[in-house]
């Protein structure tokens, strides 16, 4: 059985950790990792809202002129994002 959570527009998924006795899961179609963790499910709902708001509140920098939204990539790492052009 899968289980998705969704908020604010981003998807998450929850997997049961029996050898470490926790719920954890990531954000989907995203491009870098971000991971949650919990020991309850409600405490797992909440590290997910907390994941996607942090994900959102991440400091992208503008380029004016450039009308499109995309996620850049720095070269060479798939973990920090340069640039979410608005």
């Amino acid at each position: 059985m899968t289980i998705l959570l969704q908020h604010r527009g981003y998807y998450g998924y929850v997997e049961v950790s029996q050898k470490n006795n926790c719920l954890h899961g990531a954000l989907l179609n995203i491009e870098v990792p971000v991971h949650y963790q919990a020991d309850t499910a409600i405490g797992l709902i909440r590290a997910f809202q907390d994941a996607v708001d942090n994900y959102l509140d991440y400091p992208f920098p503008t380029w004016p002129g450039n009308q499109q939204t995309e996620i850049k990539e720095h070269p060479g790492t798939t973990d920090y994002l340069t640039a979410r052009c608005l």
